[in-house]
């Protein structure tokens, strides 16, 4: 896949968003706030930084892939999300809660699944598909929850005095893992030094935040797909906020209620309507 292929995926697969929104996406194309090439030490991951006044900026390295398309929307959500914020409040409210921050970058990643699954018949091809778009899922709702679940165990052990060694956190880390995959997965020494590579826990209290924000972006997602131009003009109306509400009310302004478990639940049902699709494609192929 090329990087213009890409382009033209995420345009296409975002298009319910408006003529506007989708105008910050081709600036972002056709203006260099994407830096996607391959260079020595460069920096692992994919990040993106809006500068008030100026533009956003994302941060990536482009392998012409799949799933590096996923990634590319994601911080393509932030970017639109900076941008549209900015341009409607100071420079001192443009940034909103963590918990909601995240959802605006998720929620490109279920436009472009959803997108991406409607244009294709090919049972190869939708294997493809679905595994890339599984990714968003196992990344947001059952990765990074793990890692909060780490995050509050320690905590709370540090609230109780327990010095929090090298030793403490492999063993809560085992722990984690153990409680969520039981006897179904091997936890070998390795697995115990997880934390490590994580640098979203210097952040504090932040990976939680992914899966709430999937949740809402799943939720945006049906509602722009199913009501059309009023509810993506919720959505936008959220995102140019920016930090001038809490995040539970923006979410509120886009029609969301993640007070509801139900939401939560709702985002984790569409995971599993991915996995039962793709259980029934490797079952029927010849």
């Amino acid at each position: 896949m090329t990087f213009s292929e890409a382009k033209e995926m995420i345009l296409s697969a975002l298009k319910p968003l408006g003529h506007d929104y989708l105008g910050i996406i081709r600036r972002a194309f056709d203006e260099g706030w994407i830096d996607r090439a391959e260079n020595e030490r460069k920096r692992h991951g994919a990040f993106c930084s809006t500068v008030y006044g100026v533009h956003s900026y994302v941060f990536m390295t482009w392998r012409g892939r799949l799933r590096n398309m996923f990634t590319l929307a994601h911080e393509l959500g932030h970017a639109c999300h900076g941008m549209l914020a900015g341009q409607h409040q100071s420079i001192l409210q443009i940034r909103s809660g963590l918990f909601f921050v995240e959802a605006p970058s998720t929620g490109h990643e279920v436009f472009l699944g959803n997108y991406l699954l409607s244009k294709e018949k090919d049972p190869l091809r939708r294997i493809h598909i679905i595994q890339a778009f599984m990714g968003t899922f196992i990344h947001n709702m059952v990765t990074h929850l793990l890692q909060g679940h780490l995050e509050r165990r320690l905590y709370r052990l540090a609230e109780k005095g327990v010095p929090i060694t090298l030793s403490t956190i492999r063993q809560e880390q085992r722990a984690v893992y153990e409680g969520f995959f039981g006897d179904a997965v091997v936890i070998d020494d390795v697995d115990e030094l997880a934390w490590m590579t994580v640098p979203h826990y210097y952040t504090g209290l932040y990976p939680y935040t992914y899966a709430a924000g999937l949740s809402c972006g799943v939720a945006v997602a049906r509602r722009v797909l199913t009501e059309g131009t009023p509810a993506a003009e919720d959505w936008l109306a959220a995102l140019k906020m920016g930090g001038t509400a809490f995040p539970l009310e923006l979410m509120d302004r886009a029609g969301v209620n993640l007070r509801d478990p139900e939401t939560l639940r709702e985002g984790a049902r569409e995971f599993g309507k991915l996995v039962k699709e793709l259980e029934e494609l490797l079952r029927d192929l010849p």
